[in-house]
């Protein structure tokens, strides 16, 4: 609730912001937070608002909650607003497009993270899984508008700790970015519940960013070659498991 306040507060003030980014574990809400904070976007009469992701599937949630947030707005599809779904058929029906025309149009239209030329005309973008999405990319689509963008910080969608906080720390020095958003409580599970827990280290999702070498790559005579055996690597012992969490990190 306090993530999408913040998101509505800056949707209301309507001056030029550095963007505003949110980050946690999978489960925890963000896309749901982005698609309920279009629902206010449109509320508060933006006009062209424009939502990136690595892939449309990526979206699923986030426009579940912008049709509830219409539905606490009464707005009624047909008569207020259309959906248009792709018919490609990677994108398995995803929502792509909602026209709005209640009192006037409006337009909620996803874009993939390469087409930055179509945002020449936007009031508000929204980047889901930014961290997944190559940081030049990322940057490139900052432009004179709101941005807000959610990253997962361990999770299934492949973004992980390390890019997500290299990404904002990059937005923090290069567009003076406030410090992200947080979301700590699981929507799927209790606090501390031991199955979110055996899941994240059964899977490395809790893998963070490992020192890197201060400069250049070693020389060869200070490396070492070691085979390793495959059963030994999965055998769950503590220290085969911490080479995993390094690995892929």
């Amino acid at each position: 609730a306090n993530a999408v306040a913040q998101f509505i507060e800056a949707l209301v003030d309507k001056q030029l912001k550095p963007p505003m980014s949110l980050t946690a574990a999978r489960g925890r809400g963000k896309s749901a937070a982005l698609g309920l904070s279009i629902a206010a976007a449109v509320a508060f009469g933006y006009v062209n608002i424009y939502v990136t992701s690595p892939h449309p599937e990526n979206l699923i949630t986030l426009f579940e909650f912008v049709l509830k947030g219409f539905d606490a707005l009464e707005y009624q599809e047909h008569a207020d607003y259309t959906i248009i779904r792709s018919t490609n058929a990677d994108y398995k029906k995803a929502i792509i497009r909602i026209n709005i025309t209640r009192s006037s149009r409006q337009t909620i239209q996803y874009i993939a993270p390469s087409d930055t030329h179509l945002l020449n005309a936007a009031d508000l973008l929204l980047i889901d899984e930014a961290a997944a999405i190559p940081l030049p990319l990322v940057k490139k689509m900052i432009g004179p508008y709101l941005v807000f963008m959610a990253s997962t910080i361990n999770g299934y969608e492949g973004t992980g700790r390390s890019l997500s906080l290299k990404l904002i720390s990059q937005l923090q020095k290069d567009n003076n970015a406030r410090p992200p958003l947080k979301l700590e409580e699981s929507i799927r599970y209790q606090e501390n519940d031991d199955i979110e827990k055996w899941l994240i280290n059964l899977l490395c999702l809790d893998a963070s960013t490992v020192p890197s070498i201060s400069s250049g790559c070693p020389t060869p005579d200070a490396c070492e070659l070691y085979y390793v055996d495959r059963d030994a690597l999965f055998s769950y012992h503590k220290a085969a498991e911490a080479f995993l969490h390094r690995l892929v990190s």
